[in-house]
């Protein structure tokens, strides 16, 4: 399963993690390949709100995404989409990493 979270900056594994989508400089999609291998691809954000992040999400094949931050609104709206929302907190992606997989 893919997994998104939004990114500060593209600092590989250090890269800090941010609470929501909306004005994240970067997305990260993380997606296992094999017994101990996780696939990472790097994106520049390019939607400025929510349903354009989800629109994008979709069509890099995400269905989980990592959001502490994110409002029952909103939510609501992105499990209707198909996604499952994770509100768990990481302050770096390779804390996430370790975390997640």
């Amino acid at each position: 399963m893919k997994v998104a979270l939004p990114l500060k900056d593209d600092s590989g594994l250090e890269s800090e993690v941010l609470p929501t989508f909306e004005g994240a400089p970067f997305i990260v999609v993380l997606s296992k390949k094999g017994e101990e291998e996780v696939e990472v691809n790097l994106y520049k954000n390019p939607a400025k709100s929510l349903s354009e992040v989800a629109q994008v999400l979709l069509a890099y094949g995400v269905r989980r995404v990592v959001l502490p931050e994110v409002n029952p609104l909103a939510r609501s709206a992105l499990e209707e989409l198909g996604f499952e929302v994770v509100d768990e907190r990481f302050k770096t992606l390779k804390e996430a990493l370790y975390s997640l997989f």
